[in-house]
């Protein structure tokens, strides 16, 4: 979420001149799109019949979604496997740095590559932006404001959020689910990075991007019809837990997600201030036709690389990851 990026949308703010003497600050600009895991849980079907669909929901129900991993390290020998194959991917990929994890029962394994766009040596606590996860965070606090009889996720969308366009009767759930219908966002996505860049003073709240979708605009469906990947649907999530909560995005997610699951190195920006250590990103990069083996060009076209410098792999791992969350809700 410090992505925000493609990623982050709810928060009160989208990005502010920072203190220092330098604009640039990690998370800044991150996009404001992402991924809706949590609600994946939602789509489970059976074909078998009835009774056994009901004992296995009810043993579902019962086992955790996930095995508890262990809280010790997994042995040398394979930590320095696993670090040999991240610096040989990142070497094959062309990237400047990248940072993982990996949380088995057995133990688990924290690494870096690289370095991140200013240059600097990453080490396995690096905060980044988490760009388009941070839908996973607002996907998963609208559940909880509808576990708590808030939000119903089959009422209209527009019961609790007002919209500049025609909605069409849109479910809170086929807005989770990007089966809303809604118009195409790139144009308002242009105009929001064009009004920030213009006034770096500036905090943007979730709804100065809203009221910029044009009200004429044309929907890209009927809701329910199809699903298509769409920023704008998040947006609106963002100002719904807003209205929802009576308070910001940043707040929703801390006390109902980040503190319960203690995630102490994932921020809301800027109603949260990322420590140290935190990274630079870079600005996209696009491949040339006339030198099509350059940097940012697919890996068919491209020469391996030298695997670039690496951390250590026994540094301890972040606690528990080494993120950011950016300003927004998608």
């Amino acid at each position: 979420m410090t992505q925000s990026d493609d990623s982050g949308l709810a928060c009160r703010r989208w990005c502010r001149r920072p203190s220092t003497a330098s604009r640039r600050r990690p998370g800044e600009f991150s996009e404001r799109v992402g991924l809706l895991v949590a609600a994946g849980a939602m789509l489970l079907a059976g074909c078998a019949g009835g009774a056994d669909v009901e004992e296995r929901a009810g043993a579902a129900t019962s086992q955790p979604l996930m095995p508890t991993p262990s809280a010790k390290a997994l042995p040398d020998t394979v930590g320095v496997e696993l670090q040999q194959v991240l610096e040989r991917w990142l070497a094959a990929e062309g990237l400047p740095g990248v940072t993982a994890a990996v949380a088995t029962p057995r133990g688990w394994w924290a690494g870096a590559a690289g370095v991140d766009g200013a240059g600097q040596s990453l080490v396995p606590e690096s905060a980044m932006s988490t760009g388009s996860i941070t839908k996973t965070f607002t996907a998963a606090e609208v559940l909880v404001l509808a576990d708590r009889g808030l939000v119903d996720l089959d009422a209209p969308v527009t019961d609790y959020v007002e919209l500049p366009f025609d909605a069409a009767g849109a479910t809170v759930r086929q807005v989770l689910n990007m089966t809303s219908g809604f118009p195409t966002d790139p144009p308002a996505l242009y105009a929001i990075t064009a009004a920030v860049t213009a006034d770096l003073d500036r905090d943007f709240a979730v709804g100065d991007g809203i009221v910029l979708v044009d009200p004429e605009a044309a929907p890209m469906g009927a809701p329910g019809s199809r699903q298509d990947y769409n920023n704008l649907n998040f947006l609106v999530l963002g100002e719904l837990i807003e209205r929802v909560t009576d308070g910001s995005y940043a707040q929703a997610v801390r006390s109902d997600l980040l503190d319960r699951a203690d995630l102490r190195r994932v921020w809301v920006q800027d109603d949260e201030t990322p420590t140290a250590p935190l990274t630079i990103g870079q600005a996209p990069r696009t491949c040339p036709s006339s030198t099509p083996t350059g940097p940012g060009c697919p890996p068919a076209h491209r020469p391996p690389s030298p695997a670039p410098a690496a951390a250590s792999p026994r540094t301890p791992p972040p606690s528990p990851a080494g993120a950011t969350c950016s300003t927004a809700a998608t």
